[in-house]
């Protein structure tokens, strides 16, 4: 019946008992047809293109309802009454005027589609995200300033679309879903979170650096290597218990002072980017044991560096300092130093205070003297001094036991 201009039902529907498919699509009516409630055998109704206001509070009786179609009409609020269809596996009803969902939504634990596009939706109830079942959620072209955190419990989810909205983040548990979504729309929110440089690529990008961001949140761990990246991403500030980052090969250009809010971090690479400054501020992570900067733009250390007494590698090769302040010696656990490639004129005498050093990496320098202190690394096994104008190194230093010493 639909297209007929109809503004209402006679009580001779009841009659069809055993119906199963009605639509009334396109038409006038302006209340739900209190008759339709009592029809037990009904698995498809489509009430599209009508004028109705609400929904009954009372679906009791339709216990075999499946597909449900109510776009584009004038509702206002899917009520708690829906709770009651538990064989419910598509609920359509995009274009009305809806604010919110009622919690009972969970109820409808058969549900496969949820389209609510096309709404004035502010937020999405967490319940929502109980119907394991979900395989299909369009919520785009609404009012969400977010999606609650538990999206990632819907793990049959295929598709996700929350475009068009006030989203600010894309929460990193949309990384729980990225061996089962194929199809994620998130265009023209006011996202700040990921990095623009992530999201100008594909959707499926975006999860799996939402997935990075995810697991390092139970890992402790995470690697954002060779991601595109211009800025650093702020969402790392949130996981505080981090304690290796890896951010190599991006394009990034500044270390943020907010460095220092990564307290647990003993492990951090920022090699391969364009980094010119470290922040004073890298002196905070008082735990850090492997920093690793080459191939950057460096061209001096902070002094507040030095408070990273901890360090037991050290690798700013191929940047561009020219040199090495006394304060190295605070480095009294240093196993492992390569300063290759830089500008380096000369070495502290202080060098020699770094008893458990065993490799020091110094080619393409412009090194000329070496200090004489230098035969009291005992602990030396490589010295690596190629390509340097070297004039004299302490004969000390020649005749030491290393296993590798490169002098050319």
């Amino acid at each position: 019946m639909p297209g007929n201009r109809l503004s209402y039902l006679g009580p001779s529907i009841v009659r069809f008992c055993n119906i199963k498919k009605i639509n009334l699509a396109d038409n006038a009516i302006e209340y739900f047809p209190s008759e339709l409630l009592c029809l037990g055998t009904l698995e498809e109704l489509d009430l599209s293109f009508n004028q109705i206001h609400s929904l009954p509070t009372n679906f009791r009786f339709m216990t075999k309802l499946t597909e449900f179609l109510i776009s584009h009409n004038s509702i206002r609020l899917l009520d708690s009454g829906l709770g009651d269809l538990n064989q419910l596996r598509r609920l359509v009803c995009a274009g009305n005027a809806i604010t919110r969902l009622s919690p009972n939504i969970r109820l409808c634990s058969a549900m496969k589609e949820l389209n609510i596009t096309s709404n004035r939706v502010s937020f999405l109830p967490k319940e929502l995200f109980e119907l394991c079942n979900l395989e299909v959620l369009d919520v785009s072209r609404n009012d969400l300033i977010e999606i609650p955190s538990n999206i990632g419990n819907c793990t049959s989810l295929r598709k996700l679309i929350i475009e068009r909205n006030k989203i600010e983040v894309l929460r990193k548990e949309i990384g729980a879903l990225e061996d089962t979504l194929e199809v994620f729309r998130y265009e023209e929110n006011p996202l700040r979170i990921p990095p623009k440089d992530i999201r100008m690529k594909t959707s499926k990008f975006v999860i799996e650096y939402l997935a990075r961001i995810l697991k390092a949140s139970y890992t402790d761990a995470l690697d954002l290597s060779e991601q595109g990246l211009r800025v650093f991403p702020i969402e790392v500030w949130q996981l505080e218990k981090l304690s290796l980052l890896c951010m190599k090969s991006n394009s990034i250009n500044t270390l943020p002072a907010d460095i220092n809010k990564l307290q647990s971090l003993t492990e951090l690479d920022m090699s391969e980017n364009r980094i010119v400054i470290l922040p004073r501020e890298i002196g905070d992570l008082m735990h850090l044991k492997i920093f690793l900067s080459h191939s950057n733009q460096i061209t001096k250390l902070p002094d507040e560096f030095a408070k990273c007494c901890e360090l037991i590698q050290l690798d700013l090769h191929s940047n561009k300092l020219v040199n090495i302040c006394s304060w190295i010696s605070c480095f009294s656990d240093l196993k492992i130093l390569n300063l290759s490639n830089n500008s380096l004129q000369e070495l502290p005498q202080q060098i020699s205070d770094l008893h458990h050093l065993g490799m020091l990496e110094l080619a393409n320098n412009m090194i000329s003297v070496l200090p004489f202190a230098m035969f009291r690394l005992t602990s030396l096994y490589s010295l690596k001094l190629t390509n340097n104008p070297l004039q004299s190194p302490p004969p000390e230093l020649i005749d030491a036991p290393l296993q590798i010493f490169a002098l050319g």
